[in-house]
């Protein structure tokens, strides 16, 4: 267990969770999918006592028996919590240390989309090898 933080892409919402897992689940159900717009959404569940914020998150009940929490300025999806538990699962992409996550398990396995379980082999680039990527970082604003 470790104290992580993080927050959304414009930082205006911020969190620090206290004595959080380092264990991450994958979730592949089609509701997370399309959530986090990705092939799964990935987060660490913490009790909401546990979590203090600075800014505060927009929510969105995504279905009769959930919510999700993201930054409305950026969008950044922030957490997804069942109404009636005491945790909320904080989104792996939004946590600081998030090389220091390790996942632990799968959920919503019969939505997984099979073509993405084994990516190794797959032909690889460092953003800062792609000459016109660092010209668009690189000209004045």
């Amino acid at each position: 267990m470790i104290a992580i933080t993080g927050g959304c892409q414009c930082k205006r919402v911020r969190f620090v969770a206290h004595d959080a897992p380092v264990a991450v689940e994958l979730c592949h159900c089609s509701m997370c999918r399309r959530a986090v717009g990705n092939i799964f959404m990935a987060s660490v569940s913490v009790l909401r006592t546990d979590v203090a914020w600075e800014g505060e998150a927009a929510t969105y009940a995504s279905s009769a028996i959930a919510t999700r929490g993201f930054c409305a300025t950026c969008g950044t999806p922030l957490w997804f919590g069942y109404d009636d538990s005491a945790r909320i699962d904080l989104m792996a992409g939004a946590i600081d240390q998030a090389a220091a996550l390790q996942p632990g398990s799968h959920f919503g396995v019969e939505a997984r989309l099979e073509a993405f379980r084994d990516l190794d082999g797959l032909p690889e680039a460092r953003t800062e090898d792609d000459a016109r990527i660092m010209a668009r970082w690189a000209a004045p604003r």
